[in-house]
């Protein structure tokens, strides 16, 4: 058992918290389980160097700025598995995580939703993800700090049994340069 205290949330009763124990479908990831000293040497040699990068680079551009918008970006499953908390649920195009609000400010939420809703695609908002460790570490709105979680659905641009790419890769591929060039614009109007 793990010597100090654990952090416990529907992710880990999920098998999926700081160390994944179950990978795609709840299938185990190891013949046994990880011993505390292989766990303790994943996060130091992965997850703090790497949350450090982060926080370093972040840190930076706020120096440099006054201001930093941090996003952290995945795909997602079009249908909730047995790992998720939507189960046989489909999922929108693209899901924005702010932590109901508390990650970023608003307006930057309702910018991104706005742009790609505007390019005609369905959008949630916080649901079902609203964004981890990582912009819950990074965003302080009312710092200037925000960081937005963006989950894009892989029905847009992949066949999620054979992995291969479908025609609506190149124009999700322009329609993501689109909106890159719009937070350009958004960050720079009040950089």
């Amino acid at each position: 058992p793990w010597p100090g205290p654990i952090a416990r949330s529907r992710k880990t009763e999920l098998g999926i918290g700081l160390v994944w124990r179950l990978a795609q479908g709840g299938v185990p990831m190891y013949a046994r389980p990880l011993s505390v000293a292989d766990v303790e040497r994943r996060i130091a040699l992965y997850y703090e160097p790497y949350h450090a990068a982060v926080a370093a680079a972040l840190d930076e551009r706020y120096r440099r700025f006054g201001v930093v918008w941090h996003l952290n970006c995945h795909s997602m499953p079009a249908v909730g598995d047995v790992m998720s908390d939507d189960p046989g649920r489909e999922r929108a195009e693209f899901v924005l995580g702010d932590r109901d609000g508390t990650t970023c400010e608003p307006e930057f939420t309702a910018f991104v939703a706005a742009t790609l809703s505007a390019m005609g695609y369905e959008v949630a908002i916080n649901d079902p993800y609203k964004g981890v460790e990582l912009v819950r570490k990074h965003g302080r709105p009312a710092e200037r700090r925000h960081s937005l979680q963006i989950e894009v659905n892989r029905r847009l641009y992949m066949d999620e049994v054979s992995l291969a790419r479908t025609a609506g890769f190149g124009a999700l591929q322009a329609d993501l340069m689109r909106l890159i060039a719009a937070l350009a614009d958004y960050v720079r109007a009040r950089a």
